[in-house]
Order: C-alpha cells, then sequence, then structure tokens
C-alpha cells in the first residue's frame, strides 16, 4: 500500500495522540517508508523498535495489535489464560503495559499487572507467586 495513503490513515485516526499526530506531519519521505514499509518485527527480545509513528515503530497501536495476538494464542491454547505484567524505566513502558492488560483484560484473561517499576526478576516472581500455568 502507498505510504502516504497509510501516513494519511493514521492522520485521520480518531484516537491519534498528539504526538504521532507531530510525528507524521513532520516526517521526510526517507522517514515515512521506514516507518511503514513492514510491520514490527517480534523476536527473542519481544517487541522492541523505534518509538513513533507507522506500523514499522513502537507505538499504541502496535502494542495493541501485537497484544490481541497473544490474547488470541491465550485463548486458543489454554482453558483459562492468565498473564503478569510488568514495567520498566523506558519511555511509554508504563503505558504500554497498561494497555496491554487492558487489551487482554477486555479478552477476559486474567491480568496481573504491578503498579509501580519493578526489576525484571519480579515479573518471574508474580508469574511463580501466582501459579500463571494456565490449564491446557
Amino acid at each position: 500500500m502507498d505510504e502516504r495513503l497509510l501516513k494519511q490513515n493514521w492522520l485521520d485516526c480518531p484516537a491519534m495522540t498528539e504526538e504521532l499526530r507531530n510525528d507524521l506531519l513532520h516526517m521526510n519521505d526517507e522517514t515515512l517508508h521506514d516507518c511503514f514499509y513492514r510491520d514490527l518485527a517480534f523476536g527473542t527480545g519481544g517487541l522492541r523498535g523505534v518509538l513513533g509513528a507507522g506500523t514499522n515503530r513502537m507505538n499504541f497501536f502496535t502494542v495493541a495489535k501485537a497484544t490481541r495476538g497473544l490474547g488470541f494464542y491465550l485463548l486458543e491454547t489454554f482453558r483459562s489464560p492468565s498473564c503478569a505484567i510488568s514495567f520498566d524505566s523506558r519511555i511509554h513502558s508504563e503505558d504500554f503495559a497498561h494497555l496491554s492488560a487492558a487489551v487482554l483484560a477486555s479478552m477476559g484473561i486474567d491480568v496481573w499487572l504491578y503498579s509501580r517499576l519493578q526489576p525484571t526478576p519480579m515479573l518471574s516472581f508474580a508469574v511463580r507467586h501466582h501459579r500463571l500455568r494456565p490449564a491446557s
């Protein structure tokens, strides 16, 4: 699909944040191409990438899309799926954690979400503490 059309579709979205709208309005053609030429890849470290507008960037839309994919997998694979979510000190990490929790909860998945920044081992603790082993 034409990147300019994708950009306009994003600009027309009523849920677009001011931050992403400004990002879209001020990007050059090369950046526009990089932001939309593919979907952000999910790798061994999870969903990682540059913050910004577009399908190849970390933003609320790509995080919600990936989280819905996880939710569908959990619902198809387990009888009573549940999930623990934590966040770190990176920009929007807490926002993305809250969004992910809301998406999963809206799908009927039980979610445990830390209320403040935690070191990574605390997420492993939560999984064991809450016995988050979905029944298969």
